[in-house]
């Protein structure tokens, strides 16, 4: 059930947790863009798969390559304070390792769960706090929605 009110101007900003856009055109790309999906999903590589349906891997080394990325991002973050999006050197060839398949599940599972724990360890530790500031959150949706739909108006 949809329900449409008007909110008094001074309640506005108590009583705001979103905004609606609606962009004509970007709803037509993201239609082809969903049909163009569909069909790359109809007409895959199936080859990805053959290691791993044949029983020579027993994992999906695309989406375990990319759960240690996210793992090694989510470090910086907790350190830094910044997530970390391009890898080099060792990262990188260990990143590229585990999509070959040279780990075994259970390696990277150990892997995993040791990465996990530090994460945890660190977020003991770490002065960044325990959830978004809505307001800041929201103010910032606005600021960058109206210079958006400024630059963008015809």
């Amino acid at each position: 059930m949809l329900v449409c009110e008007s909110i008094p101007i001074d309640d506005e900003r108590k009583r705001f947790i979103g905004l609606l856009v609606f962009n004509k055109n970007a709803f037509e790309k993201a239609k082809s863009e969903h049909r163009q999906y569909w069909e790359w999903r109809n007409h895959r590589n199936e080859a990805r798969w053959r290691n791993q349906e044949s029983g020579e891997m027993d994992y999906d080394a695309k989406n375990l390559m990319h759960t240690f990325r996210l793992l090694y991002s989510g470090l910086e973050i907790m350190r830094h304070g910044e997530p970390l999006v391009r890898f080099s050197g060792e990262r990188l060839q260990e990143l590229m390792d585990i999509r070959a398949g040279k780990f075994s599940y259970d390696e990277l599972l150990s892997r995993a769960n040791a990465l996990s724990c530090e994460l945890g360890s660190l977020r003991e530790s770490s002065d960044l706090p325990e959830s978004a500031n809505l307001d800041a959150v929201n103010g910032l949706l606005l600021a960058v929605t109206e210079k958006w739909m400024k630059e963008n108006a015809r």
